[in-house]
């Protein structure tokens, strides 16, 4: 009998990747990730990163900084391989280190480090590392404030594609911060993160559409974007979605729709809805008149601030 075959050289007691509900001896199936083939791989990818391949050391410490693929989540390890391969050139590494640096994850809170790793995989053009450099500059964490060096890596995201990139620089465009105002620039990006599927760029495009702030005017267009927000659960846009129905703003007069759609807003929290839902419930706008409802909806507004709200219950009372 081989000397291997009553002991296996690996230590699985100290093993860092866990296998839930499974057997080392009997793989599922059904998922790779959990299977021994998937296991082999990871074995594979530890032997790697111990004989100093910067890649697999970044993939390594990657997996155990986030707990991915059945990987169990250790900061504190992750960052003994993520300092080297972020030091051997891998951006991947340098932008999770520099996130861990930055919040003080698995290791010293050290912005001004974070910031060092942020720069070089920004230089190279990771998106994520070039949004958290640029909110360091704007922010003047771990180096000095910087807003215009700030927006130019928001705008570096932007072109690669990334929304909440697209929807910042926008509202630098539109209100000159950092940059020069460009109102026609701003909305273009506007509507790119909008279209991108950013749900609080729809909402400001539809706003900015609906009352002509920063461009002309144009409620039939806004309607669509209010309508796509307000669908994704975004509160604000449900409100306003409603009160276009309810007004007919860019659509056909709907309020009973205009109704169901206060009632969305007001149920997550929305104090200006949970007043005109009350209001519509007290007069019947939309709905047969319930005071039982309208008291209890004023009352929910009230409690949240809302003066009018706390007004109506007064005279209801």
């Amino acid at each position: 009998m081989s000397q291997h075959d009553d002991k296996s050289p690996f230590d699985w007691d100290k093993w860092p990747f866990i296998l839930p509900d499974c057997d080392p001896g009997e793989p599922e199936e059904d998922e790779t990730s959990n299977s021994s083939y998937g296991r082999f791989d990871d074995f594979s990818l530890r032997l790697s990163a111990e004989i100093g391949n910067v890649t697999a050391m970044a993939q390594y410490g990657h997996k155990l900084l986030w707990g991915e693929d059945g990987c169990r989540k250790d900061p504190q390890e992750a960052v003994k391989w993520l300092g080297p391969a972020a030091e051997g050139g891998d951006i991947e590494a340098q932008a999770d280190y520099g996130y861990c640096l930055q919040h003080g994850i698995g290791c010293k809170e050290d912005p001004e480090k974070a910031v060092k790793y942020y720069r070089a995989a920004a230089k190279q053009g990771h998106v994520a590392a070039q949004m958290n450099y640029a909110f360091c500059l704007k922010e003047g964490i771990g180096c000095e404030e910087n807003t215009r060096m700030a927006v130019r890596w928001y705008r570096a995201a932007a072109k690669q594609g990334n929304t909440e990139a697209q929807e910042i620089f926008s509202h630098c465009l539109l209100g000159g911060i950092g940059c020069k105002e460009n109102h026609r620039q701003g909305m273009r990006w506007l509507r790119r993160a909008a279209d991108g599927g950013n749900t609080d760029a729809m909402a400001k495009y539809a706003v900015n559409l609906d009352f002509g702030i920063c461009c002309t005017p144009n409620p039939k267009r806004a309607i669509k974007y209010h309508r796509m927000a307000a669908k994704l659960g975004h509160e604000d846009a449900q409100f306003n979605y409603a009160q276009s129905l309810l007004h007919g703003r860019g659509c056909k007069k709907d309020p009973e729709k205009a109704v169901r759609w206060f009632r969305k807003a007001a149920k997550q929290g929305d104090s200006t809805a949970q007043f005109y839902l009350a209001d519509c419930y007290e007069k019947g706008i939309g709905c047969p008149q319930d005071i039982k409802k309208a008291l209890y909806w004023y009352g929910e507004a009230a409690a949240r601030g809302n003066t009018n709200a706390q007004k109506a219950l007064q005279r209801l009372k």
